[in-house]
């Protein structure tokens, strides 16, 4: 029996794949790196709860920074999963074919199926 996840995505959390899609392990991307590269219309106060639902989601994994220095308030780097480049991608898709989606609402299956426009 295949596992059914539900899919969702808004245009803040497809933002926040765009913006974190590249990062790479030498060039890791950090909360204040999305805020500044979507030119600030993804908030300082809304990047942790879009991250955490992302996360929750599978659509992107977390690492917490290790750091030496006591007070130091450590990063937490982001970097997007193989479901979120599909997610990412369908999202994309929908965009192009239907001028501009503002949300992805649906079931996902092992593999993308049709999602429903919000």
């Amino acid at each position: 029996m295949k596992k059914i996840r539900k899919l969702r995505l808004t245009e803040q959390s497809s933002l926040f794949l765009e913006i974190v899609e590249p990062a790479t392990s030498k060039q890791p991307i950090c909360g204040v790196d999305v805020v500044q590269r979507s030119g600030e219309a993804i908030p300082m106060g809304s990047v942790y709860a879009i991250a955490t639902t992302l996360e929750l989601d599978g659509y992107i994994t977390s690492e917490r920074e290790i750091v030496s220095t006591p007070g130091t308030i450590p990063k937490r780097f982001y970097k997007i999963t193989n479901d979120g480049r599909l997610v990412l991608n369908t999202w994309r898709k929908l965009n192009s074919q239907h001028d501009g989606v503002h949300g992805v609402v649906g079931f996902l299956p092992d593999a993308i199926g049709s999602p429903v426009l919000a």
